[in-house]
């Protein structure tokens, strides 16, 4: 009887755990879905207050989501950033330690002969795939210059800490002018 009641018991606390499991990963989905919806400089700060873990998982689904629409070539390159990124390249500079700057350097090349600039910044430096006006924020990181027609450019423009260049992992430092 003793085994019985155990068994039960462990039963119904792995199941107590697999519900737990999946109640975090909708809410971890829901707070995607939520900075998805936003636009503009409402959703670079949602974005910024993301943890690591959901930044990657983001990237990682738009990427993915993203392929379908690529040529095998940019598909392949996609399939090499994605080697390359982990949760932890998030981390505020980190994308900068040794760990990741010469393997993102290399990647580099690889996508500047793939991609055109308006695909790469479609694919790379969009969230939500279409060019974004930030209204008195900065829009672009000045050493990665993403700009659609123009050039980033220094200004007085309100930075952040992240939310611009590759992967939103980059400081927003001036205006696309």
């Amino acid at each position: 009887m003793k085994k019985i009641l155990i068994l039960i018991l462990v039963t119904a606390f792995h199941f107590s755990c697999e519900n737990s499991d999946i109640e975090i990963d909708n809410y971890e989905q829901e707070q995607i879905e939520n900075v998805l919806a936003l636009e503009g400089q409402n959703q670079r700060d949602a974005y910024v207050l993301l943890d690591n873990k959901l930044k990657y998982k983001l990237w990682f689904d738009k990427l993915n989501y993203t392929k379908s629409n690529l040529s095998v070539e940019q598909a392949n390159a996609v399939d090499k950033l994605l080697t390359i990124i982990e949760p932890n390249f998030f981390e505020f500079e980190n994308s900068k330690n040794s760990k990741y700057i010469n393997r993102i350097e290399d990647w580099m090349l690889l996508a500047k002969k793939t991609f055109n600039k308006k695909e790469f910044i479609l694919t790379f430096v969009t969230i939500n795939n279409q060019r974004v006006d930030y209204d008195g924020g900065c829009a672009c990181n000045r050493s990665e210059d993403y700009c659609w027609f123009s050039d980033c450019e220094s200004s007085s423009c309100n930075s952040s800490y992240t939310g611009c260049g590759l992967l939103w992992n980059s400081t927003c430092n001036g205006e696309c002018v």
